[in-house]
């Protein structure tokens, strides 16, 4: 690994301070066979910051595809042909996957949309379905 970043590197290991925009843009850089050195310094990292615990997480999207906006990248674009369809997931399912999340060992249960923001037509059936969730 090039001097520079192995440098930045150890300082994020003996400091615990994140890369600045110049470091991380740097590691961006690193060419295929440096990412090895990489890969470990990062798990060195996250060893001595944050130990060996990890956080797991269900994700489920309560609105897929049809979205407004113009990314030119994503499939969830109403904008452009798409195998993706619009849906809205339905409140019985969405509790329904919080529990089968739930009952994984999950400590939490994400919801994505495919929207900049929720329609107003959406906001009340989305602002209730936590109360009415019995995970």
């Amino acid at each position: 690994m090039s001097d520079t970043v192995a440098d930045r590197a150890r300082g994020v290991l003996e400091t615990g301070t994140g890369l600045d925009e110049a470091g991380v843009l740097a590691v961006l850089r690193l060419p295929d066979e440096e990412l090895p050195a990489a890969l470990q310094l990062a798990h060195e990292v996250r060893m001595r910051w944050c130990g060996p615990e990890v956080e797991v997480e269900g994700i489920v999207s309560v609105k897929t595809g049809g979205c407004p906006e113009d990314c030119h990248f994503c499939s969830q674009s109403g904008l452009f042909t798409s195998p993706v369809r619009a849906v809205w997931l339905d409140i019985p399912a969405l509790v329904e996957a919080a529990r089968q999340t739930a009952a994984t060992g999950a400590t939490e249960f994400c919801i994505v949309a495919a929207v900049r923001g929720p329609p107003r037509s959406a906001t009340p059936s989305t602002s209730t379905s936590p109360r009415r969730s019995a995970c």
